[in-house]
């Protein structure tokens, strides 16, 4: 349970998250985003994630915030990496390390962002993109997953949780100098 408090009263809501990685290596091509589908799942509170395709449709309004790592592997490779998409567009791109004169054997590539979902028909998913001299991979394991979280505990109101607040009057009390206010307070 997550309890926001709004205007002075404290709700209690189910948590709405979904973590997942993906059971078999996948083989991009080069210069082509292309989805990731994210077939384990390890949490789904709320059963939105489509296991054939990757897709993640929440199906609660709101704010989501959404990462995606991806671990691309091959003998030269010169770019890996990846993004989250909502519907059919790029909303963010990962990191990446990219250089076309040098190549390397693995690029990881992260993503972070918010995306506001309308609880019905928005899709969220992962692509990725890579360029080698041999087909570019994305790898199963601890370095491929997509995590999605609503973001609850929205306040409507000023301050910290909304609602009527007057604060107090700050009171100073003065210490002689070369006196320890911490200790001397007991």
């Amino acid at each position: 349970m997550i309890s926001s408090i709004t205007e002075g009263s404290v709700s209690e809501k189910e948590a709405v998250v979904m973590r997942s990685s993906i059971s078999a290596t996948s083989t991009l091509t080069n210069d082509t985003w292309t989805n990731i589908v994210f077939d384990e799942v390890e949490e789904d509170t709320n059963n939105c994630l489509n296991t054939s395709t990757g897709e993640y449709t929440p199906n609660v309004e709101g704010y989501y915030l959404v990462s995606a790592s991806t671990f691309s592997s091959s003998t030269g490779i010169r770019r890996g990496i990846s993004g989250v998409w909502l519907n059919d567009d790029r909303i963010q791109q990962g990191t990446e390390t990219y250089n076309d004169g040098v190549t390397v054997d693995s690029i990881t590539s992260n993503t972070t962002t918010i995306v506001k979902c309308n609880g019905t028909t928005d899709k969220i998913c992962v692509k990725a993109l890579g360029r080698g001299t041999n087909p570019v991979q994305v790898v199963k394991g601890y370095g491929t997953k997509f995590n999605v979280s609503l973001i609850t505990g929205q306040s409507t109101g000023g301050g910290s949780g909304g609602g009527d607040y007057t604060p107090e009057d700050m009171v100073w009390e003065e210490y002689p100098k070369g006196s320890d206010p911490v200790t001397e307070r007991g």
